[in-house]
């Protein structure tokens, strides 16, 4: 299992995110989810595209909420620890990339702050063994474009949970308006962590954030372990810094 454990916004700008990194981009097969306000609002409006245009991409605009184009929790969901969703794939995939489409509640809904500003996913085999895990990323709320969050790709995944730690104010609701997932991902061998394609401040919070041994190590590394030692310590430290661009 690999882990990287991520203290900034590892969200991914439209400009600095370039195509030849989406690889095969796809939607999951099914997905379920651990509450849903209604069958209007039910998690498969995350995975059908009813809010993106027919030829969409990862660079297209989601639509308002409004009902059948987004995934809505119950009132309560978050703090019962129901805020989450399971994204499942008929064949194994390799996944190097989460495209988080938000919750668009503000200046629609009458209790707003639905959108996602802290979440967790964790990637499953075909017998459920668990493969790695991204914890603790950072979504910005109420955007209409995607958020893109990659990773060292990894291979044989059958189901990504994902799980809503924190939402933009809500006391009642969460959720999503749309996932989808690509192939590809960043070799983060160079120091670039986040996936924003530079080397810089950003990639550094990251490394000291998961500072010590790696979790699940040695059968896998956490991204942050450059060198693939199973421990984030000064020798990766030193490699990022030597791929620093600022």
């Amino acid at each position: 299992m690999r882990s990287l454990s991520q203290v900034a916004v590892a969200v991914v700008a439209v400009s600095a995110f370039s195509s030849a990194l989406l690889g095969d981009t796809f939607r999951p097969d099914a997905a379920t989810a651990g509450s849903e306000f209604s069958g209007l609002y039910d998690i498969g409006n995350a995975i059908d595209g009813s809010g993106l245009p027919a030829r969409w991409t990862i660079f297209s605009l989601h639509a308002n909420y409004t009902t059948n184009n987004h995934w809505t929790t119950k009132a309560g969901a978050l703090q019962a620890g129901n805020a989450w969703a399971s994204f499942t794939f008929n064949t194994d995939r390799t996944v190097g990339t989460f495209h988080l489409w938000n919750h668009r509640s503000n200046g629609i809904a009458s209790d707003p702050g639905y959108a996602v500003t802290l979440f967790e996913l964790r990637m499953y085999d075909a017998a459920n063994e668990l493969l790695f895990v991204l914890p603790n990323q950072t979504a910005l709320p109420n955007l209409a474009e995607a958020q893109h969050f990659c990773w060292e790709p990894v291979s044989g995944v059958r189901r990504v949970d994902l799980k809503i730690i924190q939402n933009n104010g809500s006391p009642n609701y969460t959720g999503v308006a749309e996932v989808a997932f690509s192939s590809e991902g960043r070799d983060t061998s160079q120091g670039d962590l986040n996936c924003d394609t530079i080397v810089n401040g950003l990639d550094l919070a990251i490394l000291l954030g998961v500072w010590g041994p790696c979790e699940g190590c040695p059968r896998a590394t956490c991204n942050a372990d450059i060198n693939g030692d199973c421990v984030v310590d000064a020798a990766d430290l030193a490699l990022l810094l030597g791929g620093w661009t600022g």
